[in-house]
């Protein structure tokens, strides 16, 4: 082997161990990465606005999958959670739904009565309708 041979050689040699090296390094960084992110779930986000006091259905929101760690504790990751549910105020399109955005619909029991009365602080009530009193 002539000393052109054993230079390419030593080149070639050291080309492949170069690779190696780069090849090490983009698994450490995609390691480190993944450590940091960890895990995805998933969550949901609407997919158009939702005026407030609206009915909820599974078709208004649409599937996203995101790190855990930065998904809020009262995010809702399942969407039999919004069964029965109405929007408490205005969402927005593209918003995270979150537990607190929805509360159960109003229902009234048999034989009662949904009464709106608008009393405004001039005329009052003289505290004779109190919270929980009976009204007809």
């Amino acid at each position: 082997m002539n000393s052109r041979q054993r230079r390419g050689v030593i080149l070639l040699l050291l080309s492949v161990l170069c690779a190696l090296g780069a090849f090490a390094g983009v698994l450490s960084v995609i390691n480190d990465v993944e450590s940091k992110v960890g895990p995805e779930v998933t969550a949901y986000q609407l997919k158009a606005n939702v005026p407030p006091y609206t009915r909820l259905t599974a078709g208004q929101f649409e599937k996203i999958e995101m790190p855990e760690r930065w998904l809020s504790d009262n995010a809702v990751t399942d969407l039999a959670e919004v069964r029965g549910k109405i929007a408490v105020t205005t969402l927005k399109k593209g918003s995270l739904l979150q537990s607190d955005m929805i509360v159960d619909q109003p229902a009234l029991q048999p034989g009662q009565q949904e009464v709106a009365i608008m009393i405004d602080a001039a005329t009052g009530v003289a505290g004779k309708i109190t919270p929980g009193a009976t009204v007809n």
